[in-house]
């Protein structure tokens, strides 16, 4: 991960752990550079038939590993961005 987006990240988790201070697997995501589907969960606060419609639909790009979906930061951060604001 580069250094803007890192930054862009960890601001990002910030806003998120203001939302939700007690929550504290958030800011472990940080120093992941790919994200599970757990993770989403956890970060947009979804449930698992929600991530899967967004997968399905195309708003939320992914990558399948044999039975496992795998996320980019690249790709979650304006997503979260826009959650954020």
């Amino acid at each position: 991960m580069d250094l803007q987006l890192y930054e862009r990240v960890k601001l990002a988790l910030a806003f998120l752990m203001l939302a939700r201070p007690n929550d504290k697997a958030l800011p472990l995501l940080l120093k992941k550079t790919i994200l599970t589907s757990a993770d989403i969960l956890l970060i947009f606060g979804i449930s698992y038939k929600t991530l899967y419609r967004w997968i399905k639909t195309g708003k939320l790009p992914e990558c399948r590993v044999t039975t496992w979906y795998i996320f980019h930061w690249e790709d979650i951060l304006p997503f979260l961005e826009k959650k954020n604001t």
